[in-house]
């Protein structure tokens, strides 16, 4: 195989080269003249029948955004959904079509509606920009919506019923930003403090700031909780207020259970006392994109805590993950949650979970190149995508697949492009999240164009990382017994319960899965 490290007995276990530094930083900001069409999908993990060969597929079933048209292509991310009823009310940060002044090109809030029920939706408006000369001069992103009933805010003698917490800065080079907020009565016309009311502790050149803001309104008036990540200390903090402009000291929201603070969002589940987060988790090293600098993450995953150890110290538990492997899609990055008008996620069909993030569109070939698939993660291909999380169906079926035009398997428990491939058996379930049973990971991998493999190292042993296709037992257990052996025929790798691997060679016992 051209490009992977093998030898002539399988993997080589020399360690893989160290990973790139991971980008700590938010999202950067894009300079340039992009707008055109994209794609805002509503996709569905699918709850599978036990002992069917299926695959866990995303479908785009959703809507179609068309964007306000400059001549370019577009990015679409960094979304904020409000749900009333069957309508989502969508804001999203986005290129300006008509820049203000003439020949600025910088982030903008966009704005549409989608109808669950009927499919109807809006066309995409303009609904939130920089300010000349002020604070938010550039870059006005990252929006965070929530209901209320906010009596004279601005001291302009009216009463407001929406308040959007936006990201903004005066600094061309993306740094510096800080929180605003602005206020509105139908979604669309916004007025804005003059002022922040959340910036940096600990400001320095360079330094990006204050991100990924998530109000919560505890009152069902103007008593608003802001979640937002402060890149300068390193931390997520909730604070306070009374009137949606004037916040408290900052608390520290517990991140136990997290890898490390990135960009997330929050939401907050009022019948059952839980505070949900999806959080981004990973960056791919240039190593694995065949030099293709990706600009974001590959992969999220939602958590929940109890509310009494949200500022506490308690500890997040894992609860799905959504990646390359799951979805198909290069890029999965910046998620939020569907909440209902004052953040909660009692909304639509609860108790699921829909999420929205960005998404590189389309899906990458099952023969690209990591040099293609990583191109393909272009901020001009970024569109807006929806999936839901399904509670109570925690196993997903691990089918394995195989292209006789590539001449190569894959065995995965999320997307697989069944026009290239046709599966040829459900081999085990493995859990999407760590169970007392079930702890130990296994990895979708992909070694030069086509040979797709797992493996327990989240690096892919130093190959190009797809995501987690989830968790095996590493001993049989009550119910996880189906073990599960990483094969090569010469060709290709794939997964056998048979320790012979159907006459090929037998690399490692991964793990064994549920029957």
């Amino acid at each position: 195989m051209k490009g992977a490290p093998f030898t002539s007995i399988g993997f080589s276990h020399e360690p893989p080269p160290p990973r790139e530094k991971m980008d700590m930083r938010p999202p950067r900001r894009l300079i340039g003249a992009r707008s055109g069409l994209a794609l805002l999908a509503l996709l569905a993990i699918a709850v599978v029948v036990p002992g069917a060969v299926t695959h866990a597929d995303t479908s785009d079933t959703g809507i179609t955004v068309s964007h306000l048209d400059n001549g370019a292509n577009a990015y679409d991310y960094t979304p904020t959904v409000i749900q009333q009823g069957s309508v989502q009310r969508i804001w999203w940060c986005g290129q300006n079509a008509n820049p203000n002044p003439p020949g600025q090109q910088t982030d903008t809030i966009l704005y549409a509606t989608h109808d669950t029920r009927t499919g109807a939706q809006s066309d995409p408006v303009t609904v939130l920009g920089p300010t000349a000369g002020a604070w938010d001069q550039v870059f006005t992103c990252n929006p965070g919506v929530v209901g209320g009933v906010f009596n004279n805010p601005l001291g302009d003698g009216v009463t407001y019923t929406l308040a959007m917490y936006y990201v903004g800065t005066a600094q061309g080079d993306g740094s510096a930003n800080s929180i605003g907020v602005a206020f509105s009565n139908d979604g669309i016309t916004w007025k804005k403090d003059p002022t922040p009311v959340i910036t940096a502790a600990n400001p320095a050149p360079g330094a990006y700031g204050v991100a990924q803001p998530t109000p919560y309104n505890g009152d069902g008036r103007a008593g608003i909780h802001l979640v937002f990540w402060d890149t300068t200390a390193g931390h997520y903090y909730r604070v306070t207020s009374s009137d949606g402009v004037h916040f408290g000291a900052r608390g520290q929201v517990s991140e136990n259970g997290w890898p490390y603070p990135s960009n997330g969002t929050f939401a907050y589940d009022s019948q059952t006392g839980f505070w949900y987060t999806a959080m981004e988790i990973d960056l791919r090293a240039k190593a694995t994109t065949g030099g293709v600098a990706e600009r974001e993450a590959y992969s999220y995953t939602l958590y929940r805590i109890p509310a009494a150890g949200f500022t506490s110290g308690g500890t997040w538990t894992q609860l799905t993950t959504v990646d390359t492997d799951r979805t198909g899609y290069e890029l999965n990055f910046i998620p939020s949650m569907v909440r209902d008008g004052y953040g909660n996620i009692n909304t639509g069909d609860y108790p699921n979970v829909t999420m929205y993030y960005g998404a590189s569109n389309p899906r990458t070939a099952p023969d690209a190149s990591p040099a293609q698939a990583g191109t393909s993660a272009d901020p001009n291909q970024w569109d807006l995508k929806a999936i839901t999380w399904r509670p109570g169906h925690p196993e997903l079926p691990l089918v394995r697949y195989y292209s006789a035009a590539l001449h190569t398997h894959v065995v995965s428990t999320g997307w697989v492009a069944t026009s290239t491939f046709r599966a040829e058996a459900r081999l085990a379930s493995l859990y999407e999240a760590p169970q007392p049973q079930a702890g130990r990971a296994l990895y979708a991998c992909k070694s030069g164009s086509t040979d797709y493999f797992l493996s327990p190292d989240p690096a892919c042993e130093g190959q190009r990382q797809l995501g987690l296709d989830g968790y095996a037992a590493a001993s049989p257990s009550s119910g996880v017994t189906v073990p599960l052996y990483r094969c090569f025929s010469g060709v290709d790798h794939f997964v056998s319960t048979s320790a012979d691997c159907e006459g090929s060679r037998r690399e490692s016992l991964l793990g064994y899965g549920a029957g």
